[in-house]
């Protein structure tokens, strides 16, 4: 929408989904649009629009699946490496430990 922007397109743009009955389902599609070029209060204020509108719908549920296999994915690969790093340490101070007593008994 040209003037997309602008905070008296949205406006328009939502008056216009309300009037008509099939297109108000489009009003949560709309708020996602608009909140890449305006702040999301003032968004979230002209649509009287919250969150539970997006919690309901299935984008929001595979961007939430997805944003958790991420997650746990990234959380796996620094559990690795951490566990790898302490393990590294581990034989380095054991092999220093060692290397210690043998020079005591030599």
């Amino acid at each position: 929408m040209q003037g997309g922007n602008r905070e008296e397109k949205l406006r328009q743009a939502v008056r216009e989904l309300r009037q008509d009955k099939q297109l108000q389902e489009l009003e949560p599609l709309l708020s996602f649009f608009a909140s890449f070029v305006l702040d999301i209060p003032l968004v979230q204020q002209i649509m009287r629009w919250d969150m539970t509108v997006l919690r309901e719908s299935p984008w929001y549920e595979e961007i939430l699946k997805e944003g958790l296999q991420q997650g746990e994915k990234q959380g796996l690969q620094q559990g690795l490496q951490q566990g790898r790093l302490k393990g590294e340490t581990q034989l380095i101070s054991c092999y220093t430990s060692v290397t210690a007593s043998l020079r005591n008994l030599g």
